[in-house]
C-alpha cells in the first residue's frame, strides 16, 4: 500500500478511536456529575436500575465499538505487514537476480576478451615459429595495442631478414 493511503487510513483510525474514547469519557464524566457528593458512585444508582442499565449498555455498546476499532486496526496493520514482507522477497528477489545476470556478463565477457588476446598470442607463436624457417607469416593483427606492436615489429624483422638473405645469395 503506498505511504499516503497508509496514513490516510491510519488518520481515519484515530479519528473514529478518538470520537469513540470521547464519547465512552463523555459518559463516565455523566455518570461522575450524576453521583457527585456520593460516595460510592455505583450505589448511587439504587433505585434507579433502568438508569443505570442504559448507561451499561450505551458504555458497553460504545467498548465494544473500540474494541471492533482496535481488532478492524489490527487486521489492517497486519495486511500492511504481508504486503511490506511480499515487497521485501521482490525486492530481494530482484536484487539477487541482478547479481546473477551481473555475474553471467562478467564471466561472458572475461572469456571473450580471454579468447581474442588468446587468438592474437597464438598467431604471435605462430609467426615466431615461421620466421626462422623463412615461410610466409600469418596476415597483419588488427588493432591498437602492444600485441600489434610486436606483432608488427616480427613482420619488419622478418622483412629484413629476407631482404639480407636476399643479399647474401645474390652472385657478385
Amino acid at each position: 500500500m503506498r505511504k499516503n493511503s497508509w496514513h490516510t487510513a491510519q488518520s481515519d483510525g484515530n479519528a473514529k478511536l478518538e470520537l469513540t474514547l470521547k464519547s465512552l469519557i463523555a459518559d463516565i464524566e455523566e455518570v461522575l456529575v450524576q453521583t457527585e457528593g456520593e460516595e460510592n458512585p455505583i450505589l448511587s444508582f439504587r433505585g434507579k436500575k433502568t438508569a443505570f442499565r442504559v448507561f451499561m449498555q450505551k458504555s458497553f455498546g460504545r467498548a465494544q465499538a473500540l474494541l471492533q476499532q482496535f481488532q478492524d486496526i489490527k487486521s489492517q496493520v497486519d495486511s500492511w505487514r504481508q504486503q511490506e514482507k511480499l515487497a521485501r522477497k521482490a525486492t530481494e528477489l530482484l536484487v539477487a537476480s541482478g547479481l546473477a545476470l551481473n555475474l553471467i556478463i562478467a564471466v561472458t565477457l572475461a572469456l571473450w576478451f580471454n579468447k581474442d588476446i588468446s587468438m592474437r598470442i597464438s598467431t604471435l607463436v605462430n609467426n615466431a615459429r615461421l620466421l626462422p624457417l623463412r615461410l610466409k607469416l600469418a596476415p597483419p593483427l588488427t588493432g591498437s595495442d602492444e600485441l600489434i606492436d610486436l606483432h608488427e615489429a616480427m613482420r619488419k624483422t622478418a622483412a629484413e631478414l629476407e631482404a639480407v638473405f636476399t643479399k647474401t645469395r645474390r652472385p657478385v
